[in-house]
């Protein structure tokens, strides 16, 4: 095997290099034959003994992550091989702690309590224990030697502890009594009571921020099943967050094992920041322009997770509040870097309502990027509902800082009329549900063109999410929604496009005008708009709304004409109208200006004005 198969993979170079460089080494597995063969580094890199066999030597393999790097000092790099046989580099990693943590302590390196692992027993206990929050201290190094003293206090007289990686320890008992959550506490606990140097050099026993993290596993048989097992259960104990501890027993870890994959990655992605986002355009209904962006939640590296189960995952480990700063956090960074490409368009941001940030993450953010939060809004996406403080803390926010606000998925879960009513949106999205293949379906078309009826006459902008085919997106346009998003009109890319597909914009046209004047179009005013009326006509607005602000509406059609544009006023507003030369008519028989019910209305004429049908209504 060695002349064949080992020449076949290394070659006879490779001898020379391991002469040299004692750090990394090789070896080659055979399946069918049940043997392997491993170099002399590998073999002292892996801590082997002279009669390891196939099957432990396959679990160290395993252990060690399989060809994944999983933080340990040592990294297995697996080699393009036939099925049946498995070779690989096995090196050390850069990444060491200074020599002057171990001073004074009685630490072993992880070769030598691979070996003694060999003589383990059921009762045998073994922790994988991590220090938290050290990059904050003055002296990281020095901290964490003074935590492992602390710790070794309370240990119990046989306990090995060896180097896994940066700030992490094995910490075996071979003759374990005990519960194994109350030896994880024991440790905790010294480690927060000891006296450390802060951020800013002041010894304390409780202001530091070092904290414990432990991946404990107990009853197993098997060595390297001990080891993996801790390992899992420290990537359960991450994913939970800092501080946490987690047990795994056989039972235990029978049940979750095949979850590691998921666990180990949720925990990377939020120890590394490793979001990343694709944009998907809204456009406009009737001229098919870009008005904004919803940033959706993709990863990078090697985390094989999506969306659905980073949520699912942050459910299960309490991590929703991380997973909500860190979107906000890293879409703002992207809007600030990429202003010019926004231009004047608006970014929507999912938010997870019930898990809103406090006020000390929320205002650090604002310091940031303050300037930015005009041009936000924020999506409620969640299925679950939310108190009336988060919801009262929500507004204040919103209205201090200009950012608007959108409900998702309208038409299931929690997103009905009774919260609609709430939360008072600007926007509310269709959930797609109701969209797909609405063309085919009569009762569908009955309820979604009631829905927008409703909200163009509470003021709501109405967008339809979702859409996938032109048949689709003619219907919505019929029914006079505002907004568009959806794969048929463009998906969701790693950068910002600043147009759609010209085929597309111009279906969007055609629709719009195929619908004609009675489809209500509506423009939602902001506070100090001055609205070009002959602008409305030629975007085929039919009305527009008015909140509390003032609002200038000037000017006429090009053609020396009245604009046909009615004026709806909001329930419960305060605000004033300044008209500047403006012409404006109404087909139907219906008033041109419509103050809504315990609104106060001011309006200031000058210059021309007109307006012809049935004038003003007041309730």
């Amino acid at each position: 095997m060695e002349n064949k198969l080992w020449q076949s993979y290394f070659g006879a170079v490779w001898g020379k290099v391991c002469s040299i460089w004692h750090n990394i080494g090789g070896f080659v597995m055979d399946e069918k034959s049940g043997e392997f063969y491993a170099d002399e580094n590998c073999r002292a890199l892996m801590g082997l003994r002279e009669n390891t066999d196939y099957d432990k030597f396959r679990d160290i393999v395993a252990l060690n992550g399989g060809g994944r790097d999983l933080g340990l000092p040592l990294c297995i790099e697996l080699l393009d091989t036939p099925s049946g046989i498995t070779a690989g580099i096995v090196y050390l990693s850069k990444e060491y702690m200074s020599k002057s943590v171990f001073e004074g302590l009685d630490i072993i390196p992880q070769s030598e309590l691979v070996r003694l692992l060999d003589g383990m027993t059921r009762s045998s206990l073994l922790a994988l224990v991590r220090f938290d929050g050290a990059g904050k201290l003055l002296d990281s190094d020095y901290c964490i030697g003074e935590a492992l003293k602390a710790a070794f206090a309370v240990l119990p007289e046989n306990t090995v502890t060896a180097f896994n990686s940066d700030g992490q320890f094995w910490i075996y008992v071979p003759r374990f009594v005990g519960k194994p959550e109350e030896f994880a506490d024991n440790i905790r606990k010294a480690v927060k009571e000891c006296c450390l140097p802060d951020e800013f050099g002041v010894r304390s026993s409780s202001n530091h921020s070092l904290s414990v993290t432990a991946g404990i596993s107990s009853g197993f048989e098997v060595p390297a099943r001990l080891m993996h097992a801790a390992g899992f259960a420290l990537y359960e104990a991450k994913a939970k967050g800092a501080g946490s501890i987690c047990c795994f027993d056989p039972e235990k870890y029978a049940k979750q094992k095949s979850d590691i994959e998921n666990i180990r990655a949720f925990s990377e992605l939020l120890d590394k920041n490793l979001f990343t986002y694709h944009f998907q355009p809204i456009v406009s209904s009737s001229t098919g322009e870009i008005v904004a962006y919803e940033a959706l939640m993709r990863t990078k590296g090697n985390i094989a997770l999506n969306p659905l189960q980073i949520l699912n995952c942050a459910k299960n480990f309490g991590r929703l509040y991380d997973i909500e700063k860190a979107t906000l956090k890293n879409t703002l960074k992207y809007l600030s870097k990429h202003q010019l490409d926004f231009e004047n368009r608006r970014l929507y941001i999912n938010s997870i309502s019930s898990h809103a940030l406090d006020d000390k993450d929320f205002y650090a953010i604002v310091n940031d990027y303050g300037e930015l939060l005009e041009k936000v809004v924020i999506e409620m996406t969640e299925q679950t509902e939310i108190s009336e403080d988060d919801l009262d803390r929500i507004r204040v926010r919103l209205e201090k800082n200009n950012m608007s606000l959108a409900i998702d998925d309208y038409g299931t879960g929690y997103s009905n009329t009774s919260n609609l009513l709430r939360y008072d949106p600007e926007v509310v999205k269709i959930d797609r549900s109701l969209i797909s293949g609405i063309d085919q379906n009569s009762k569908a078309q009955k309820i979604v063109s009631k829905m927008v009826e409703y909200f163009h006459s509470s003021g709501y902008t109405a967008l339809a999410e979702g859409v996938e085919t032109s048949e689709e997106l003619k219907t919505m346009i019929y029914f006079g929604v505002d907004l568009i998003q959806g794969y048929y009109v463009s998906k969701p890319k790693p950068v910002l496009i600043h147009d759609i597909s010209e085929n597309i914009r111009e279906e969007i046209v055609a629709y719009s005008i195929e619908a004609g004047d009675n489809d209500k179009k509506v423009y939602h005013a902001e506070d100090n708009d001055v609205i070009d009326l002959a602008e409305m006509y030629k975007k085929r607005y039919s009305d527009i709304f008015l909140g509390t602000g003032t609002f200038t509406l000037s000017g006429k059609a090009e053609d020396d004409r009245a604009v046909p544009l009615s004026v709806t006023i909001g329930n419960g507003v305060d605000c004033v109208i300044h008209l500047k030369n403006a012409w404006l008519t109404i087909y139907e028989d219906l008033p041109i200006i419509k103050l809504g019910t315990g609104s106060r209305v001011r309006i200031v004429c000058s210059g021309e004005d007109r307006i012809d049908g049935r004038g003003i209504y007041v309730p």
